[in-house]
């Protein structure tokens, strides 16, 4: 292990997933902030031969994990897993997993609220910028075009005050973007997944003072919540009643997030909570398991 005068070096294993990627940058960057680091990306194809001896290997995603357990075999290390592993727990060193995966904590096991992200907390956000995320049909959730082109329609006249921007997502239907150009609401700018740039969605967390997410998307909702937006939830209808579910009826009830007939009856948005900040808090807590 490096000591104090020394950069830590930590090796983050990507996949081919966004999500999992935005899960490693956000818990690299916030060691980074607590202590200079080396952080060294490792993907499938990537050679760690002229890398140095990492102190860290961070995995997010299944496909990471045997990976992971060879190269700290080959290489030393400690081995952190982001979210619950599909391997016996015990083989790594540490798991990061979100509380409604609804395991204890324990020697080997950190509780997060929520997946971590690299969102920080906005300094310049305003309140007629909105932001509208759109999830996709998953195992979780089927899908409604025009229930949820509804809920866009229903939302505009709320708060009319509101300058919107859609963006969609990889899972989101091609007739529902379809029939969102046939059929615009005033007010609502699209942009397709597709069209955005990789730090596109960072940008509108800075300025957006509110965003509504569908609530398929749960890593899109932990983002909003952490750059301190007031943030809203459309409905989409459920398959069956599971952790994603779970997660964002804990939320519901802490008050960090609000229907669209809340709104209605409020006739405002509620003042958002304080911003999550789940992998600074992650990273001090392995900071100090490190030493």
């Amino acid at each position: 292990m490096t000591d104090g005068a020394t950069k830590r070096v930590i090796w983050c294993l990507e996949d081919d997933r966004q999500g999992h990627r935005r899960q490693l940058a956000g818990l690299a960057q916030a060691l980074w902030s607590l202590r200079p680091a080396q952080i060294c990306p490792v993907g499938r194809g990537t050679s760690v031969a002229d890398l140095p001896p990492p102190d860290l290997i961070l995995t997010a995603g299944r496909r990471s994990h045997w990976r992971g357990l060879y190269l700290r075999w080959r290489h030393g290390g400690k081995l952190v897993a982001l979210m619950n592993p599909g391997l016996p727990r015990p083989l790594f060193d540490l798991c990061i997993v979100p509380e409604h995966d609804r395991l204890s904590p324990s020697r080997k096991v950190l509780l997060s609220l929520g997946p971590l992200n690299p969102v920080v907390p906005a300094t310049a956000a305003r309140a007629d910028c909105g932001l509208i995320l759109v999830g996709g049909p998953s195992r979780h959730y089927r899908w409604n075009n025009a229930q949820l082109a509804e809920q866009l329609r229903r939302l505009q006249v709320a708060l009319p005050q509101v300058t919107w921007v859609l963006t969609t997502s990889r899972r989101t239907p091609a007739s529902f973007l379809s029939m969102i150009r046939q059929q615009p609401i005033p007010g609502l700018q699209v942009v397709p997944v597709e069209e955005t740039e990789p730090d596109w969605l960072l940008q509108h967390y800075a300025r957006s003072g509110v965003i509504w997410v569908t609530e398929d998307s749960a890593s899109m909702v932990y983002e909003s919540l952490s750059c301190g937006a007031a943030v809203g939830i459309l409905t989409v209808p459920a398959r069956r009643a599971g952790r994603v579910g779970l997660g964002i009826r804990n939320l519901l009830q802490q008050g960090r997030l609000q229907r669209l007939e809340d709104l209605e009856a409020r006739g405002r948005m509620s003042a958002p909570q304080a911003p999550l900040q789940e992998a600074t808090r992650i990273a001090r807590e392995i900071d100090h398991w490190l030493k």
